[in-house]
């Protein structure tokens, strides 16, 4: 009678002996529209690297077999409760205890080093449950049992809808915060300045001082709900950071990258950096197939990180009680791109934007989400492209995965994936010609992974067409991101006032030097305001830099609530010709040796006067002098086409006739575009001031 007890009780140890070990510790906590689980991991230091975990949950009862339950999160990192941030993005960050550990709740206390968090962003008022399964990527275990208590909640947590809130995790005023800027952190002095958001370049990372600050992203700002997110701000007390002279602005800085779902793969060296060049990635990713967000569509082209930005820059200039007129967007190469399909987008938010050496668009290129390596053996057949998987990590997770080719190393032979048939069966793009046998395999570490074929681990590049589409199943991804285009069809709209500086021989994409040419183009045809420095230099700090007089000049004048002159056709402008980087002006030298060629250079502008029947300003500009030139050309009179834009009052009929007057006893009548604008064309200026005034029709 004692025999089958003590057989049943062996025949359990063997089993749970050959499943991963489940995490211990599990609680939740909800607050802000979102509920936050943690656990302990499984297992520390470098054991740790070979799990990953996936969240159930259910809102009928406690988690007792998985088959009840919803699967919402998968691949969960180790250490996942580490704050994000430090780079590089692999197994080395994440098993250094060094790094900082999160906080999930405004001044509470940050989790413990091995802990893992997740976060689900609430849909719906309910009762939920969770469990937290561990799984082991190297295929030696089965996933890890349910254990009531340990992995799995007992009791429910009461969910309800409301806006995300980022979490602050260290105050500016923290020594750790003050290395490299003592004086960066925020203070009452800030109130009511301007404030900028600056996207960094590829590579870059948010600011190491001032308040830093984590939120956990819903499914819209993701490849999966839950994904943590980061950005520091800080006070630029001299308002020297961009030349502004605003004493006292703040400085927004987000970081692009993001952990993916095999945190750099089996590789500790891999560095997947993850970026998504402030747009997105491909949405074909990890979302477990028995889950499938409302707001996925299944789309291929996903804006996660534009609904980030949306997101969390309304949220810190209200947190912070920044000067809602004057706010401005800067970001330079990648960052310059994020600027350009993001920042230059948000009429009713930024005032300006500025941007050097920028992609314009369309890059053509998206980054695809890190679907991690796997490993194992498999069964080759000589003379056969069919390879089936025999045991380790089967091909499960590619299956609805990377949409490139991706590389398989079988008994040190690295081969090209065409396809994946099965979870355990893929075909190879050519045959096997080896002799036939099992054998170990591996995809790659992340290393090398920037291009096609991808390597099956790290960050992958894949290029778009017009088949590429966003989640409207509508809106071409190509098209999205073609800024020059997107102006010259919204010609009607009021944009931010935008200054950029470009490099002719820019190669860092195809046509890069053409997208400044057709950028002008748009918007000189749509009369909106802008200003443009070039040179013939490359794609190189030096060539961003020629932006500095732009934006030391303009921000100071630009205001959400105000409105300004947009100046075109300036005789005194340099010519960026027809795209070629042969013809036009400043086709030699380079950014530091000269010549440097401009549109729109040195206008200032008195705060017009908009009513509802007439506007008025008085202009100037630095080229029309007799003293020495600052540019490579000037004179003592010069002509210029003037738009009144983003006038507050002043709003004509379109077909409507109105009347101006001009320094100089100029006067004239223009009739008023299909878009509302009245342009004056061939206004005379010289070296001392001219006062413009429009008025309309009684």
């Amino acid at each position: 009678m004692r025999f089958i007890p003590l057989l049943l009780l062996s025949v359990s140890v063997v089993a749970f002996a050959q499943s991963a070990p489940p995490v211990t510790g599990i609680q939740t906590l909800q607050h802000d529209g979102q509920t936050f689980i943690t656990w302990n991991d499984a297992a520390t230091a470098s054991t740790g690297a070979n799990y990953r975990y996936n969240l159930y949950r259910s809102t009928t009862g406690p988690i007792t077999n998985l088959s009840s339950a919803m699967l919402v999160q998968q691949g969960i990192y180790n250490n996942s409760g580490q704050l994000i941030g430090p780079k590089p993005y692999n197994q080395a960050t994440r098993q250094n205890v060094a790094n900082p550990m999160s906080k999930i709740q405004n001044g509470g206390s940050t989790v413990l080093v091995w802990s893992g968090a997740a976060v689900y962003t609430n849909l719906a008022t309910a009762n939920a449950y969770y469990a937290v399964i561990t799984h082991d990527i190297t295929g030696a275990t089965a996933d890890s049992p349910l254990v009531t208590g340990s992995n799995a909640t007992t009791a429910s947590i009461a969910e309800s809808v409301a806006p995300i809130q980022p979490v602050l995790q260290i105050a500016g005023t923290d020594p750790s915060r003050q290395d490299g800027c003592s004086t960066c952190n925020i203070t009452s002095a800030s109130v009511g300045q301007p404030l900028w958001l600056k996207l960094h370049a590829s590579g870059g990372r948010a600011s190491a001082w001032g308040d830093y600050w984590a939120y956990w992203g819903n499914s819209n700002m993701g490849y999966q709900d839950g994904i943590q997110s980061m950005f520091s701000i800080y006070q630029d007390v001299t308002g020297t950071m961009f030349d502004s002279g605003f004493h006292n602005q703040l400085i927004l800085t987000p970081q692009d990258a993001v952990w993916t779902v095999s945190a750099g793969g089996n590789n500790y060296s891999a560095a997947a950096q993850s970026e998504t060049y402030w747009y997105g990635f491909n949405s074909n990713t990890f979302f477990p197939t028995t889950y499938k967000p409302a707001t996925d569509t299944g789309a291929y082209i996903f804006p996660a990180t534009k609904s980030k930005l949306s997101l969390i820059v309304p949220w810190v200039i209200a947190h912070y009680q920044s000067d809602p007129n004057r706010i401005f967007g800067h970001g330079e190469s990648m960052g310059g791109y994020g600027s350009s399909i993001w920042s230059l987008r948000q009429s009713n938010l930024f005032a300006g934007v500025f941007m050097g050496i920028p992609i314009i668009g369309p890059w053509q290129k998206i980054p695809q989400v890190d679907y991690g390596a796997a490993l194992g053996t498999v069964s080759a057949v000589n003379g056969s492209p069919t390879v089936t998987w025999v045991s380790g990590q089967n091909f499960g997770r590619y299956l609805g995965g990377p949409t490139t080719i991706f590389n398989l190393t079988i008994n040190g032979v690295t081969k090209t994936v065409s396809s994946v048939n099965t979870a355990t069966q893929v075909t190879l793009s050519d045959n096997w010609t080896s002799a036939s046998g099992t054998y170990s395999y591996v995809t790659g570490y992340g290393q090398g992974c920037n291009g096609s074929p991808a390597c099956g681990a790290g960050l992958t590049t894949v290029s778009t067409g017009s088949a590429d589409l966003l989640p409207d199943k509508v809106t071409v991804y190509n098209s999205d991101t073609d800024t020059p285009t997107w102006i010259s069809q919204n010609c009607g709209r009021t944009i931010p006032y935008v200054s950029w500086a470009a490099g002719r021989s820019d190669a860092t994409t195809a046509g890069m030097w053409n997208m400044s040419v057709l950028f002008a183009n748009a918007l000189a045809n749509c009369h909106l305001g802008f200003s443009f420095a070039w040179s013939n230099g490359n794609h190189s700090s030096a060539t961003g830099n020629l932006l500095n007089p732009l934006m030391s000049n303009y921000a100071s004048q630009l205001r959400l609530n105000v409105s300004y002159p947009a100046f075109t056709s300036f005789s005194l402008d340099s010519n960026y010709g027809s795209g070629s980087t042969t013809s036009g002006d400043c086709t030699s030298g380079n950014s530091v040796n000269g010549p440097v060629c401009y549109v729109n250079y040195g206008w200032t502008w008195t705060t017009p006067t908009d009513t509802a029947s007439s506007w008025s300003t008085t202009i100037t500009n630095s080229q029309l002098t007799s003293a020495n030139c600052p540019t490579t050309k000037c004179a003592t009179k010069a002509t210029a086409s003037v738009t009144p834009r983003n006038t507050q009052s002043f709003k004509p009929a379109p077909g409507s006739t109105v009347s101006w007057t001009a320094t100089g006893g100029q006067s004239g009548s223009v009739v008023v575009d299909s878009y509302g604008l009245a342009t004056i064309t061939g206004l005379t200026l010289t070296t001392n001031p001219t006062t413009v005034t429009v008025t309309a029709a009684p």
